[in-house]
């Protein structure tokens, strides 16, 4: 073993540990814990700085320069790592979910139940492709998105004497349905990063508690696209592909499969009495190892499995170096921006808030939608509006205040080239990160804010 692979495994192992604390004081309620897994996550970034893509460098990078800001300008350090100790289950969750992405690679299961919703007809592909969208990516997060979308793609080029232009348009409607799919899981699912970071900075808040609105908004965030679905000029198209064999079945056993998972985690909280966040920490694991085991049960292979799945697992870590990289930096560059402010001028801005929330709830919309136009990740003025929230004890909903900030955030994902969504859909499609985004979803983009504004006002 060279240098460079003892260091990865190195990075692995802290990487491991990060997460194993993260649990560890998400159950007892002690901030030290947490403290130390943000030190692992940083080792583990070190290790695989060689590894990281500009965007991930990029982020890290101006977060290193506001940390240094924030050190000559003399701000509280101890408020700084009280608040990181928050975001450290971020990248927690990208660890166990990248042990369950592992037992699902190549899963019969997946891809037949991806490609029955891809061969539907265009009336009924749209709502198949967000619904499914909704399943895969409550699993698998972003990979499912760039799985169902692959088998989208890869379906439009196997029909035979088609236009450029029929190509086009039926590329366009299947990414901007997998995107609008995948974004509206934001507002509800309990494995989303974005309800996640509301939950962590929120006390009180819970998943229970917001579900019911998450559900809500994401249904009409889903009839926005549906309904310019359904304006979008046909592609001129009439073939419709076979249907596929055990589809049906095999996208109901992903929906169960979605089902017994959140299950198990709301159960887990009301049994044992330790957060969802945590439960959720050790189920996804121990999910993926059944579903091992299960493909062989009752054979002896089936231990052996799970075996094999834990080794591969912890080999793949330093592949998901640039999602923990810009995980961590981003919300790291969101508390040091919030930090930076002048507090005065924090205080008033939210002092005034109070007086009128509805101002508040749509700016913070449009906010979070403005910036990751001109490339900001959403994260960052997520993570300093929730800082400055907490530190001035504003006395708003934190319901409301979610709904803002993901309302902001999952819109964002439909147009941001900085989001992975557009970046891996741009790369899929060899075409510019702005076209896919800005052209392709800037009107779906508006008019989820403009929905998000008016319910903010209703709201308020």
């Amino acid at each position: 073993m060279n240098f460079r692979s003892a260091t990865l495994v190195a990075g692995s192992i802290s990487l491991v540990s990060a997460a194993i604390l993260v649990i560890i004081g998400l159950i007892t309620g002690a901030i030290e814990p947490a403290i130390a897994a943000f030190g692992l996550v940083f080792f583990y970034m070190a290790t695989t700085f060689h590894m990281l893509k500009f965007s991930a460098l990029l982020m890290a990078g101006a977060a290193l320069i506001a940390g240094v800001f924030y050190l000559v300008l003399g701000r509280d350090i101890g408020a700084l790592l009280h608040s990181a100790g928050r975001i450290t289950y971020l990248p927690a969750l990208i660890i166990v979910l990248s042990v369950f992405r592992t037992a699902a690679q190549n899963a019969p299961i997946i891809n037949v139940a991806g490609r029955y919703i891809v061969n539907q007809p265009p009336s009924r592909r749209y709502l198949l492709l967000t619904g499914g969208a909704n399943v895969l990516c409550v699993l698998l997060n972003v990979g499912g998105f760039a799985l169902l979308h692959e088998i989208g793609i890869r379906a439009v080029r196997q029909g035979k004497n088609k236009s450029k232009r029929t190509i086009e348009i039926q590329d366009r409607r299947i990414t901007r349905a997998t995107i609008v799919g995948f974004s509206s899981t934001f507002f509800w699912s309990p494995f989303g990063l974005s309800l996640n970071l509301c939950l962590a900075f929120l006390p009180g808040t819970t998943w229970l508690g917001f579900a019911p609105i998450g559900i809500a908004i994401s249904i009409v965030f889903i009839s926005i696209g549906w309904f310019l679905d359904r304006l979008e000029k046909a592609s001129g198209n009439s073939t419709v592909p076979e249907p596929e064999k055990g589809g049906a079945k095999a996208l109901l056993g992903m929906l169960l499969m979605m089902l017994m998972l959140t299950g198990a985690a709301v159960l887990g909280e009301k049994v044992f009495r330790i957060p969802l966040q945590a439960v959720i920490l050790i189920i996804i694991p121990l999910f993926a190892f059944l579903w091992a085991m299960a493909a062989k049960f009752p054979e002896k292979e089936a231990f052996s499995d799970a075996g094999n799945l834990a080794v591969k697992a912890f080999r793949q870590l330093p592949m998901i170096a640039n999602e923990v990289a810009i995980l961590t930096a981003a919300s790291c560059l969101g508390l040091l921006v919030a930090g930076l402010l002048p507090p005065e001028f924090v205080i008033q801005i939210m002092s005034q808030a109070e007086h009128s929330p509805s101002i508040l709830g749509a700016g913070i919309v449009l906010t979070i939608f403005s910036l990751a136009i001109v490339g900001v990740n959403p994260m960052v003025p997520a993570t300093a509006i929730l800082t400055a929230a907490v530190s001035t004890d504003i006395q708003i909903s934190a319901h409301f205040l979610m709904a803002a900030i993901i309302i902001g955030w999952a819109s964002a994902m439909t147009i941001s080239p900085t989001t992975a969504t557009i970046a891996i859909a741009s790369s899929r499609l060899n075409k510019n990160p702005f076209r896919v985004g800005l052209i392709w979803n800037g009107l779906f983009g508006c008019c989820a804010v403009a929905a998000g504004v008016l319910l903010m006002f209703l709201w308020a």
